[in-house]
């Protein structure tokens, strides 16, 4: 075998080497997707960029991320811009959620008011005013006609009419130090955390406490209700996601594997999949029913903001602070 022979072979196999490694390494596809999975990997099948990005929401149909540049609706499917919706820079954009339907996007702002925005239009539709100061949750009831907003300053839970825009009911037996995480689907119940790492579940018209979540040894940040309200998910600075059984109040598994806070988790819709997001910049992808880890996504360079799952919990969506929104097909995931 001639000497140029031979260094052209050994050229070819660093070459195939680096070109492995590059795809490997930085999470490219090296193959098909079921190659992917096989390796533990995902590629993203939509990445979207938004200039300051704060909030981001999963409806239906659409995706709903909110930056610098208001309130943007893209297409669920094609990672298209849509819509977008002009917002002021005071009072400023606290809290955001779309309903069920696809219909309504709420927004919390700083000044103790929630707006209301048709969302096929993109016209403002109303008004909730009587929280002292910023709202820093949102949510609508799985009906869409009730508004749940909670103030992180007075400490107050309102529920409110989507129809007559008129307080349904209030509360302010709420904790200092506490906020509130998620609700319920049927709006009757809400989930706060404490930054003693204690979690609540209380009423939301009394607020009084049914059940204390206790385990994790930092404060909770970020929480989840399942769509059947039988668990609880919760995520900690102390670097653990915690599963909980609501019939006992007891903890049903402890996720753990990110290297720093968990800052955002949630329950897929199907109930089937946890989703958690870290100060590690990677999101993570469980089995909730055994905790057993699945997949690790990566792709962030700043720690995560959001996750979530699409209504049919075939896509999970991650953002991170640098502001990049990033769609992944896990339908094809073994569960």
């Amino acid at each position: 075998m001639s000497a140029d022979h031979s260094a052209f072979q050994k050229m070819m196999l660093l070459a195939c080497f680096l070109l492995f490694w590059g795809a490997f390494a930085h999470g490219q596809p090296a193959g098909s997707a079921e190659s992917d999975l096989a390796l533990g990997q995902l590629t993203p099948l939509h990445r979207l960029r938004v200039q300051d990005l704060t909030h981001v929401k999963s409806a239906t149909s659409c995706l709903v991320t909110a930056g610098r540049a208001g309130v943007m609706i893209w297409d669920g499917n094609t990672g298209r811009l849509v819509k977008r919706i002009s917002l002021p820079t005071e009072p400023y954009l606290a809290s955001l959620d779309v309903s069920s339907d696809a219909m309504l996007l709420g927004g919390g702002m700083s000044d103790g008011t929630a707006l209301l925005w048709d969302l096929p239009s993109g016209q403002a539709v109303g008004s909730l005013a009587g929280h002292g100061g910023v709202v820093s949750r949102i949510a609508f009831s799985s009906d869409g006609q009730t508004v749940l907003t909670f103030g992180s300053l007075d400490r107050a839970l309102k529920s409110w009419g989507v129809t007559e825009r008129n307080p349904i009911a209030a509360s302010r037996g709420f904790s200092e130090g506490s906020e509130c995480l998620a609700f319920s689907s049927d709006g009757k119940k809400c989930l706060m955390g404490e930054a003693t790492g204690m979690a609540r579940l209380c009423q939301t018209d009394s607020g009084r406490p049914l059940l204390a979540l206790d385990g994790h040894k930092e404060a909770v940040v970020c929480g989840s209700l399942s769509a059947d309200g039988t668990r609880a998910l919760t995520g900690s600075a102390d670097a653990t996601a915690r599963v909980w059984d609501l019939s006992k109040g007891d903890e049903s598994m402890t996720l753990c594997g990110h290297s720093g806070a968990v800052v955002a988790c949630s329950f897929s819709p199907d109930g089937d999949l946890v989703l958690t997001g870290g100060k590690d910049k990677i999101a993570k992808l469980w089995d909730a029913a055994t905790g057993r880890q699945i997949l690790e996504l990566r792709g962030h360079t700043e720690t995560l903001l959001h996750v979530g799952f699409t209504l049919d919990s075939s896509r999970a969506v991650t953002a991170g602070m640098e502001g990049v929104v990033l769609v992944w097909d896990i339908s094809k995931v073994s569960r």
